[in-house]
């Protein structure tokens, strides 16, 4: 198999690792190594994406060849790799564009802490994209929550604070009722992998199983959870801030 069937995971890791080293650095080396991991993982990305082209197939990776429940599962393809291609090349060229802005903006002795929340959020955007496990997903949607959370906070300018506690109140409400659903979700189908849960679902509403009912309010909680937590109307009051 070729070494592109890693770089999907592997990205996922480096942008983790890119958070925890830019810590240590200072300002400039927080941003030198921040956009450099940045660089090599849009690269992983579209070599992926190429790879998925010319096969033409969607490929499965175990994390570890620890097969599920206690294992975790990557899935990858052409529209995976693009979008994820998509989102870090954008976060590469909004922290390029932004530059003068942060340097006006964040004090100096909390510009590493910044690239950290950016860095954090790309891994989680990525692993958000890539996996196949509805329980991973919502662990990295809640990473994602707390990123967004720190790069509203640390320009400490306006009303920044206010906007972030706002914010965390909204997207933790959307963060419980998801977690609701995807429990109740688990409770009916048993699956947690995306596939299985599919045909568990499809079996349940051609059957006419008596879990129709719970698996429609599972939906219902999921879908209003995302709702809140992507900000759709009504529940874009935090929006402006």
């Amino acid at each position: 198999m070729s070494i592109v069937y890693n770089f999907p995971a592997l990205t996922i890791v480096f942008a983790m690792l890119s958070g925890i080293l830019s810590s240590a650095f200072k300002k400039d080396g927080a941003r030198r190594l921040n956009l450099a991991v940045m660089t090599v993982i849009n690269l992983m990305s579209l070599a992926a994406l190429v790879f998925c082209l010319q096969t033409g197939k969607s490929y499965n990776y175990t994390m570890g060849q620890i097969p599920s429940p206690w294992g975790n599962e990557i899935r990858f393809g052409t529209i995976e790799t693009m979008l994820a291609l998509f989102v870090g090349v954008m976060e590469e060229l909004i922290l390029i564009g932004g530059m003068a802005h942060i340097k006006t903006e964040v004090e100096e002795t909390k510009q590493n802490l910044y690239f950290l929340m950016a860095s954090l959020l790309l891994s989680s955007l990525l692993a958000l994209i890539y996996t196949n496990d509805l329980f991973t997903g919502y662990v990295f949607v809640e990473i994602n929550t707390i990123t967004a959370g720190g790069l509203i906070m640390i320009g400490q300018k306006g009303r920044t604070t206010l906007a972030a506690l706002r914010y965390m109140i909204m997207s933790l409400i959307g963060s419980g009722l998801l977690l609701f659903g995807l429990c109740i979700l688990y409770d009916v189908t048993g699956q947690l992998l995306m596939q299985p849960c599919h045909e568990a679902v499809v079996q349940i509403m051609t059957t006419g199983s008596s879990y129709e009912t719970p698996l429609l309010v599972s939906v219902g909680l999921i879908g209003i959870g995302l709702c809140i937590k992507s900000a759709l109307f009504p529940f874009s009051s935090w929006v402006p801030d």
